[in-house]
């Protein structure tokens, strides 16, 4: 049986331990935000207290006229009361993925993790008419023991359109990179326009696995950057394992799900640690239904990685072809002839005619 990484959407209710010290942590913060407030004589804003901020050329390809990380104290109330709520939704059409690869050239069992936070610009920009708009993304990781481990803060201003010559951009991805043990972690997110306050809640339940170059795992899978139609924002300019995996000038991401465009072809990278020489991989694409309708050629490459043994990667194509515009399921599956050890890593696809603001 194949150890897999996970990540669970999950509300708070069924965080067990993790979710029951929210309140507590979110409560310190809070206070701690009344207290920084207080000094000043008003509410903290997010915009007044940064830790680093950056202007970029407002026609430059991205449109992004500034970029800030926030102090946890000066989190909005409305958000520290959203973090720590127990619920999730909201009017925006926000989604989280992650991936992970062992840190390169670390030896002490440690993962390198990517964190990737998107929100759709069909919702993000409903009721925009040009002009400058800022997009928070607040949020926090523990420990399965409720321990802060690392805290997510970022505050862009945008001009529409954000991206010159495209007339539906996919929406905003924030990336965050962060090391983490094996072990299991609470991450909670909140997306937010910060003119509207309309905004997307995003809980999710992290399992990192533990590394064994015996024990074959498969990760969650990265898909090829389109910086053609999202808008990108990096939390630190840190290059991580994750990040490392690029061919050529093209670079991969964690993803919720990829939309592939009539004559476009999107690439996706499984990778695996702990399988052998042999091991065999399939890919296919499946309906609703379950029923295949296309199957997929998979390009394997071998890299070597912190530990040891080897990092193999398990490329694939994604094109429309002849299939109708509708979702599917690609099905990535590996077997190791050897040991008979098998596994499967997944990801939703949507076919589209045409442009679209979702993806």
């Amino acid at each position: 049986m194949i150890e897999h990484g996970h990540f669970r959407p999950a509300g708070c209710g069924s965080c067990g331990p993790v979710g029951a010290v929210f309140t507590d942590l979110l409560t310190f913060v809070l206070v701690v935000g009344v207290a920084v407030s207080s000094a000043v004589g008003q509410e903290a804003d997010p915009s007044d207290t940064t830790l680093a901020s950056r202007n970029l050329d407002s026609g430059s390809e991205t449109q992004v006229v500034r970029q800030q990380n926030v102090l946890p104290a000066a989190y909005p109330h409305r958000i520290v009361g959203l973090l720590s709520s127990g619920s999730t939704g909201g009017s925006l059409d926000g989604r989280l993925a992650w991936s992970a690869l062992p840190s390169m050239g670390a030896e002490d069992g440690q993962w390198s993790v990517e964190l990737v936070v998107e929100v759709s610009a069909s919702s993000l920009l409903r009721g925009h008419r040009g002009g400058d708009f800022k997009v928070g993304v607040f949020g926090y990781v523990l420990s399965s023991d409720g321990s802060l481990v690392d805290h997510i803060s970022q505050l862009g201003t945008f001009r529409s359109p954000w991206v010159p010559g495209v007339r539906d951009p996919a929406g905003l991805r924030v990336v965050h990179r962060l090391g983490l043990h094996p072990g299991t972690y609470s991450v909670r997110v909140v997306a937010e326009d910060t003119a509207s306050q309309r905004y997307s809640l995003i809980t999710a339940e992290l399992v990192v696995p533990e590394h064994d170059p015996r024990r074959p795992i498969l990760l969650p899978p990265l898909v090829e950057e389109a910086r053609d139609r999202w808008v990108i924002l990096n939390t630190s300019e840190e290059v991580t394992a994750v990040a490392s995996v690029a061919n050529g000038d093209r670079r991969f991401h964690p993803a919720s799900r990829v939309f592939v465009l009539r004559g476009q072809t999107t690439e996706v990278v499984f990778a695996g640690t702990g399988w052998g020489i042999n091991a065999q991989s399939t890919a296919r694409l499946v309906d609703g239904n379950g029923v295949d309708r296309a199957r997929l050629a998979v390009r394997r490459e071998e890299r070597p990685h912190a530990g040891g043994s080897g990092l193999l990667l398990f490329h694939t194509s994604l094109d429309a072809g002849d299939l109708t515009s509708g979702s599917f399921e690609l099905l990535v599956s590996v077997e190791d002839p050897a040991s008979g050890v098998s596994g499967t890593g997944t990801l939703a696809v949507e076919v589209l005619d045409g442009p679209t603001g979702v993806g």
